[in-house]
């Protein structure tokens, strides 16, 4: 009888292991996708009761199936100092809510918080499986970009009463983005798929065309080459001015990232990339100023910035966005520890929808200093992970991409930039062909 040894890889994926990873994408849709934002709209009580049942119950179970993180990974000064800042800025949290806020909506933020430590024990023991999660994120992009196609080939540009959804059933997704140009013979639809605002859709597309460029990275076959391309494709067609800054950002990181002294001598390189970037940001954070002061002959800028040619006098080109800038300062310092968390229509609150001034509003000064500590430490460590893992280059990427974006209108506490955040902590590392993780099984 003679001894066979097989070679198996302990980080090989089970079907569970798949099935979660499939759980985990469905967390992500119920804080992106409109029939979870509002189910009781859309689908009812029943099915209200059923989406926030699964968003608080599944980091939970997700917890139980990868275990706790192990104890060298705590130990890990990157990930560490989050958990560390992330306790604090949720207990801080709570003594705001106690006095004025909404016990319930402080809750909300325990799963987001059992979820980024389930996500960093699942991924540091099963890395491949975040290539199926990167993938279930572009085909969501494609499927928003094919129902944008739809929009136009069927010309259902016009919701029917109330509804922001087009085509049978509202499959062709959500149009309330649209731009009328007196010189188009249809209005511009900005992609939105079943996003609620154009902007997260841009912040998803951007995001998804750098999660492509690590899967190129990782060997995935040709398709994912046009399938990425795609992806930067649909970012644009949000016209998003949240989504200009997310990627002008993303690539000046690129450029700073990989800067080494060899690349100082690239003088024309540099030259470029700063006046890319710089357009870029001043699309998103100037242009509707300006051509709300300066006008424009070119109604095709105009769509691209979401300005207006036909400017009143009370024409805020920021859409209010100051206004709140300036209550969120009054507000908090009038009381320093926060309006305590609750929602952004209760009690008059007029808290701010971008990451930082929402907290402010909500936790006051000590709540914003540990969120910004808690982003401090994934920026502080980008170096050593891409020396570590020089393809986690293009997740950091998707996750300053995500958390730009989210600056504009966003949380930084829901699962799109959470996920993104553990996955950059634990930076993965898969080891193609041999593995020092392997098994020897003997068959006779």
């Amino acid at each position: 009888m003679v001894n066979q040894i097989n070679i198996v890889n302990q980080t090989d994926l089970t079907p569970a292991d798949k099935l979660i990873v499939f759980g985990l994408f469905l967390d992500w849709l119920t804080y992106e996708n409109i029939f979870f934002l509002e189910p009781e709209i859309y689908f009812g009580k029943i099915f209200l009761i059923l989406v926030y049942s699964f968003k608080l119950l599944f980091p939970f179970f997700f917890l139980i199936y990868a275990g706790f993180p192990k104890k060298e990974s705590l130990n890990k000064a990157r990930i560490g100092a989050y958990l560390i800042f992330f306790s604090f800025f949720i207990l801080w949290g709570l003594l705001p809510t106690l006095v004025s806020g909404i016990f319930i909506s402080w809750l909300k933020l325990l799963p987001v918080f059992v979820l980024f430590l389930a996500t960093i024990s699942f991924f540091e023991k099963k890395p491949k499986a975040f290539n199926i999660y990167a993938k279930c994120l572009i085909l969501y992009v494609l499927i928003s970009l094919c129902q944008y196609c739809l929009v136009y080939i069927f010309k259902t540009f016009d919701p029917i009463g109330e509804q922001i959804l087009v085509g049978p059933y509202g499959l062709f997704g959500n149009v309330a983005g649209r731009r009328y140009i007196p010189s188009f013979e249809y209005p511009i639809i900005r992609l939105t798929g079943f996003w609620k605002e154009p902007s997260n859709a841009s912040g998803s597309a951007y995001a998804s065309f750098f999660l492509g460029l690590y899967l190129i990275k990782e060997g995935a076959s040709k398709r994912w080459k046009y399938f990425t391309i795609l992806c930067f494709v649909a970012g644009l067609l949000t016209l998003s001015n949240a989504g200009y800054l997310a990627i002008g950002t993303a690539f000046l990181f690129r450029y700073l990232l990989k800067f080494n002294m060899k690349e100082r001598t690239k003088f024309f390189t540099s030259m470029f990339v700063f006046f890319l970037v710089g357009v870029l940001v001043w699309l998103s954070l100037f242009s509707r100023s300006y051509f709300a002061n300066q006008g424009t002959e070119y109604e095709l800028l105009l769509a691209m910035t979401g300005s207006t040619s036909n400017v009143s006098e009370n024409y805020d080109p920021s859409a209010g966005r100051f206004e709140l800038m300036e209550y969120a300062l009054e507000s908090t310092s009038r009381n320093l520890i926060g309006a305590g968390i609750q929602p952004t229509d209760a009690n008059g609150l007029r808290a701010p929808a971008n990451a930082p001034l929402f907290w402010f509003v909500m936790t006051g000064f000590l709540g914003l200093f540990f969120l910004i500590m808690m982003q401090i430490t994934v920026f502080v460590s980008m170096k050593s992970i891409i020396k570590r893992s020089p393809n986690m280059l293009y997740i950091i990427l998707a996750f300053i991409v995500v958390m730009m974006q989210q600056l504009i209108y966003g949380s930084w506490m829901d699962a799109n930039f959470i996920i993104l955040t553990a996955v950059v902590l634990v930076g993965i590392k898969i080891n193609h062909g041999s593995s020092p993780k392997q098994i020897l099984i003997n068959k006779s």
